[in-house]
């Protein structure tokens, strides 16, 4: 079944689950095996139906896949093999927006990232986390996490107070650094992870600065400045126009790239999420892309 088809790839890099009838159940059938995938960097269960129920199989996603990646390094060091700065970082990004998390998932997150260091972006944006779950949340990143550089939380059961949003402004200013350094390994890594920050709604100052600095050395630029100036978009939300053009310029490099190809990204439909691995509904341009 799907489990056995996410182990035996070891090239996956994008999984979406995105608006299917995954639900609690699901998500413990294959938790142990997405958290397995040594090369995953997007996960997106979107609207999958998750309440608190799944809390620990998210975070067993987590946990399982820093696990892995800390063996890679510690027994690539033990062969006295050098350590890529690229393998070295975080790149996981996980899309859990639109689904039905409260503050047992929130607990369980945190949990999970208190010694994570390979989770890049968190979006819980559209969950049932209250107040108390968002300032958990923000004191993990504030007193143990480093390298979650992301975190989402927006139209949340409670909206967010304004102690814990310049708190968390803060943090991703401060932290920006560490997506700028994935921007930096390919244009199409650059293009996918900005027009991701976009759908995210990460403020727009942020994102633009992540562009340009990561692009500042190439001749052709993966996203102008003004394809970004060019919109009118509050500090914290984009147009629905400017995530449209953001995500067809993506897809336009992507689609001609090896980034995405049939051995590293699966998309799974919305009816259909339980299926041989000789079904998998495969995906050949960016992911991010409509």
């Amino acid at each position: 079944m799907l489990s056995k088809a996410l182990v035996s790839s070891s090239t996956l890099e994008f999984v979406s689950f995105a608006q299917s009838k995954l639900g609690d159940s699901g998500i413990e059938a294959i938790a142990m095996a997405l958290g397995k995938c040594p090369n995953l960097q997007q996960l997106n269960l979107t609207g999958c139906h998750l309440t608190d129920k799944a809390s620990d199989h998210i975070s067993k996603i987590i946990t399982l896949h820093g696990v892995l990646k800390d063996e890679d390094v510690w027994s690539s060091s033990l062969r006295g093999e050098s350590v890529s700065a690229v393998a070295s970082r975080p790149a996981l990004l996980l899309d859990l927006s639109q689904n039905a998390l409260g503050d047992e998932s929130a607990q369980a997150l945190c949990n999970a990232l208190y010694h994570d260091k390979w989770l890049l972006g968190l979006n819980l944006g559209q969950n049932r986390i209250s107040r108390n779950g968002i300032t958990l949340l923000i004191d993990t990143l504030t007193q143990s996490n480093r390298t979650l550089a992301a975190l989402v939380v927006a139209n949340m059961k409670d909206s967010v107070d304004h102690v814990n949003q310049r708190k968390l402004d803060t943090l991703m200013h401060q932290r920006r650094r560490v997506l700028q350094h994935l921007a930096f390994e390919s244009r199409e890594k650059r293009l996918v992870l900005c027009s991701l920050l976009l759908e995210w709604n990460v403020e727009r100052d942020l994102v633009l600065e992540i562009c340009q600095s990561s692009s500042s050395n190439e001749s052709q630029s993966g996203i102008h400045a003004s394809r970004l100036d060019g919109h009118s978009a509050s500090s914290s939300a984009f147009s629905p126009s400017l995530a449209s053009s953001s995500r067809s310029s993506a897809a336009s490099v992507a689609s001609s790239s090896q980034v995405w190809t049939k051995n590293n990204a699966a998309v799974v439909g919305e009816e259909d999420f339980a299926f041989e691995h000789g079904d998998l509904e495969i995906d050949a341009t960016d992911p991010t892309a409509d």
